[in-house]
């Protein structure tokens, strides 16, 4: 035997073998973290006990931790509880907000007359009417991450909602909802034609009907503990809202709540858990008249959601001039970062989608409108929408001008080709019977009209909800760990296939600024080619029909009926390739965590991402990349993404350039061993197959050399036939017969 090929192939092996092994080897690499589970109580906020209790909660907004040493999850917190206490104590002397905790070992009566039930508990007291201890308000909210950035943050709205303490103190405006009167109210019958808003509890009417009387006895807490909370922050809402406000006993009325799909706050002694008060809004109209409002109930948001509601309840009739006051709509960008950092989208938390209802006065019916009334409740569903109607022509001027001004916008390379205004692809993406829908966004020259070619398709909820929908991201999205399901794995719209995440460090302000000025206009660079792109193909699309066409009228086989069919097949107006563009500030922990989390580098680590780098993120797939059209690491400049994005979207650009290399999102590889990606996105049965492959390839590298061996030895003693003799010589000269 040949022991220099026995050697290099167990060589072989041994590299297969670790290569399948390196996967669950890599995540050993690190030692575990260890925790010290013992308390440093005195480095933490200070601790209250039955003696003090009443005497620190009489005064201002205090988060209180309740906890027991021997617990693990409070053990595990209380070092996140410490760093969040030492950064927030100077802001808490001025905010009015102060940390506490008690230690529910030491002080078991305190905490069984707060009916503390599990560790840790985190809630918020504030101080009561008669300033001699505390109410508790709210606890943490559980969709809310601990972490020292969510909890710093969560107690700053804290002093800005809840900042006036006397207005806690207001006697409750909501009043108690008969069934009688909520049934008219559903039917849409309202004395004052107005809208109300209405909460659903778990009670009855004789426990729970004045709530400025109410108490723990008003619902079973053990399936509702946040009845209690909810009350209070119930009780703001109907003293800041002019709108008339009502609670509702599903108890004393199971009939009307399981209707409303209630069915849980309805059943008397359930057995569910964490059931909670519901909101909705009743509108004085008979078509979708109720509009349930979902997410976190807080004060803020619930008096957001009502605010935009009756705006858009009203479908107000605007014009340019009109809706500038309601939205930041542009004309014109300057080709500069803003000065203002204040006017980042980040900072003024809005980025407004407005949605016109545009019509013809002359043609249009009444039949025509009632659509809106039915899209008002998807609408509410999405963040900072809204509805309008016109019939004003100065917006399809509008949408010339943004047109003609998003070229000098992006006329910013003096290298490249200027380009210049083409009208006849503007009419192609503007054409339309109406009435029909315009879509403009805030800080946005890149409008989108609902185009239909028929008048049943304005009346088609399905088709114009599903237009809205894919209409409904900002121009900019700032995403994190909060919101990444939401706008990225969440988005149904078929036509977004990647995700460009660039990422900012808040802290450099002048940077942050240039950041994002540069993603905004890589965003209507790249949006202005991509739709440049898919006119190109539209135009060869309808050639190549009209080339089929004219071969049918000189085919005998074809009749006039089948040249009239095919004439009056519609060209595929195609929209792929949309790009959902977000910026992620690497400045907040939890949104490292997600990065790393995600996998999108198994080589980097998070202090390894810098402000300016950027990735783009498969929607649909395993793959990103971090490597522009070049090969170049991918930066924040708007020709590096524009140009990536276009040979990514449309291969046929990138015929004279290497392809763009991709990166398993998640893998265990660094970049040595990138190639084994492609059986890792397998999972286990792509390692069974490759170990299978492994395995057959050696046994049959094993019988082509032992094929070899044989053929060898025959060549040199071809022996002397069936009957002959064979004389064989051995390794050291001798025979044998």
């Amino acid at each position: 035997m040949d022991l220099s090929r026995v050697c290099r192939l167990d060589l072989v092996v041994l590299c297969l073998v670790y290569l399948l092994l390196y996967p669950f080897a890599v995540y050993t690499d690190a030692a575990p973290p260890s925790h010290d589970k013992k308390l440093e109580l005195d480095i933490l906020p200070p601790s209250l006990t039955m003696k003090n209790f009443n005497s620190e909660m009489a005064q201002g907004i205090h988060f209180v931790e309740f906890y027991s040493p021997y617990c693990g999850h409070c053990q595990h917190l209380a070092p996140i509880w410490e760093e969040t206490y030492q950064q927030f104590l100077e802001q808490s002397k001025t905010l009015n907000v102060q940390m506490n905790q008690v230690n529910c070992a030491e002080n078991g009566d305190l905490c069984e007359q707060e009916s503390i039930k599990f560790y840790p508990n985190l809630r918020v007291y504030v101080s009561n009417k008669d300033k001699n201890g505390g109410d508790l308000l709210l606890s943490y909210p559980k969709s809310l991450s601990r972490n020292p950035e969510d909890f710093i943050n969560f107690m700053r709205d804290l002093a800005f909602e809840y900042g006036n303490l006397d207005e806690l103190h207001f006697p409750s405006r909501s009043q108690l909802l008969p069934s009688g009167k909520f049934l008219q109210f559903l039917n849409g019958d309202h004395p004052q034609n107005s809208s109300v808003l209405v909460s659903f509890w778990p009670s009855t009417d004789d426990k729970f009907s004045d709530l400025n009387n109410s108490n723990e006895d008003s619902f079973d807490l053990k399936s509702c503990p946040s009845c209690l909370e909810f009350q209070s922050t119930w009780n703001l809402i109907s003293n800041q809202l002019s709108t008339e406000t009502y609670h509702f006993n599903c108890h004393s009325n199971q009939q009307i709540c399981k209707k409303l799909g209630y069915d849980k706050l309805a059943t008397i002694n359930s057995g569910f858990k964490n059931v909670a008060p519901k909101v909705m809004m009743i509108l004085p109209k008979q078509n979708g008249n109720r509009i349930k409002f979902t997410g976190l109930k807080t004060k803020s948001r619930i008096v957001n959601f009502t605010k935009r509601l009756l705006q858009n309840m009203k479908f107000e009739k605007v014009n340019p001039r009109i809706l500038s006051k309601k939205m930041n709509l542009v004309s014109t960008l300057e080709n500069k970062p803003i000065d203002d950092y204040n006017l980042l989208p980040f900072e003024r938390n809005s980025n407004k989608i407005s949605f016109v209802f545009y019509y013809n006065p002359e043609t249009v019916t009444p039949e025509d409108f009632e659509i809106l009334d039915f899209l008002l409740e998807p609408i509410m569903s999405l963040p900072d929408v809204y509805i309008f109607t016109s019939d004003d022509g100065s917006f399809i001027k509008l949408q010339e001008r943004q047109g003609n001004n998003l070229l000098k916008y992006i006329n910013y390379n003096k290298s490249e080709p200027i380009e210049s205004f083409n009208n006849e692809r503007f009419i192609s993406e503007t054409t339309t019977s109406y009435p029909t829908f315009l879509c403009f966004k805030d800080n946005s020259l890149i409008s989108s009209t609902f185009q239909n070619f028929h008048p049943r398709d304005i009346r088609d909820y399905d088709l114009v909800l599903g237009w809205m929908r894919r209409n409904s991201l900002p121009i900019l999205n700032e995403i994190s760990s909060k919101n990444w399901k939401q706008i990225v794995r969440n988005n149904k719209n078929k036509d977004v296939d990647k995700i460009i995440l660039s990422f900012i460090d808040s802290t450099n302000k002048e940077s942050t600024i240039n950041n994002i000025y540069n993603l905004s206009l890589g965003y209507h660079d790249f949006e202005y080619h991509r739709k440049s792109e898919l006119y190109k193909e539209l135009i060869e699309n309808r050639e190549k029909k009209n080339q089929e066409i004219e071969e049918m009228k000189t085919n005998s086989k074809k009749t006039s009926s089948d040249v009239i069919h095919k004439s009056s097949e519609m060209v595929e107006h195609s929209n792929r390739g949309q790009g959902i563009f977000g910026f992620i500030d690497i400045n907040k922990k939890e949104n490292l965590k997600l990065i790393e989390d995600l996998g999108f580098d198994n080589n980097k680590k998070m202090e390894d991402y810098k402000e300016n780098d950027v990735i783009i993120i498969e929607k649909n797939g395993n793959y990103y990349y971090d490597k522009d059209y070049l090969n170049d690491e991918l930066k924040n400049e708007p020709w590096r993404i524009r140009n990536t994005m276009l040979f990514l979207t449309f291969p046929r650009l990138n015929k004279d350039i290497s392809k763009i290399s991709k990166n398993l999102i998640d893998s265990p590889f660094n970049r040595y061993f990138r190639f084994m990606d492609f059986v890792h996105q397998y999972g286990v049965i792509g390692y069974l197959v490759l170990i299978l492959a492994v395995y057959f390839v050696i046994n049959g590298i094993k019988k082509y050399n032992k094929y070899l061996r044989l053929k060898r030895i025959h060549q040199k003693n071809p022996g002397l036939g069936i009957i002959g003799n064979i004389n064989v010589s051995g390794n050291d000269g001798s025979k044998f017969e």
